[in-house]
């Protein structure tokens, strides 16, 4: 069958050291990032509710990176945590709402318990105060300027992708409110 077969090589691409994905075949622990693998958990938890066996180490190691990631303020960046202004990986409202979408799944396909669904509450709440603090339903929160003269206009790096992953958490979290913000009616309104 496709789906097994495409299942299979999915977690082909897994990288066991590093808990997630990256965009090339081959993984490489060093390169593994946010964006890709909630990609591929999404595609995870749809094989899960089809009918297919989803091996529950592998969500247990994508929602370990997840707690493992998560900054003090309670984003997350591509690849690594840091509040280090000077490690080019800040917080950004995409992979921040990426994280809360991706522990979500990863709690309805596989619930923890005790400490874990502990700290899986506690980056929880984290991710949902940072949207709050920083959402904007014109710009990506945390784009920095090198990117916006890199990448387009300034204020709009990625905004679609932003919006994107902003739909997935609230549907994964089934919160139409990130704190303050009625994400839905302000990012229908920026469309």
């Amino acid at each position: 069958n496709l789906a097994k077969q495409e299942l299979k090589k999915l977690l082909a691409r897994f990288s066991t050291e590093a808990g997630g994905w990256e965009y090339l075949p081959q993984p490489r622990p060093w390169m593994v990032d946010q964006s890709a693998t909630q990609y591929a958990l999404q595609a995870l938890a749809d094989a899960q509710i089809a009918g297919l066996t989803v091996p529950g180490r592998v969500v247990d190691a994508v929602r370990q990176r997840f707690l493992r990631l998560q900054t003090l303020d309670g984003g997350w960046g591509y690849h690594q945590a840091s509040d280090d202004p000077a490690v080019d990986d800040e917080p950004r409202g995409s992979l921040t709402a990426a994280g809360l979408a991706t522990l979500a799944l990863c709690e309805r396909m596989k619930p923890s318990k005790g400490r874990t669904r502990e700290a899986v509450d506690r980056a929880i709440a984290g991710g949902i105060a940072w949207l709050d603090r920083h959402f904007d339903a014109e710009t990506n929160p945390g784009a920095t300027g090198r990117m916006d003269n890199v990448y387009g206009k300034e204020g709009d790096y990625y905004l679609f992708y932003w919006l994107h992953t902003l739909e997935r958490a609230g549907r994964a979290t089934g919160l139409r409110r990130f704190g303050n913000q009625d994400w839905f009616d302000a990012c229908a309104g920026s469309i």
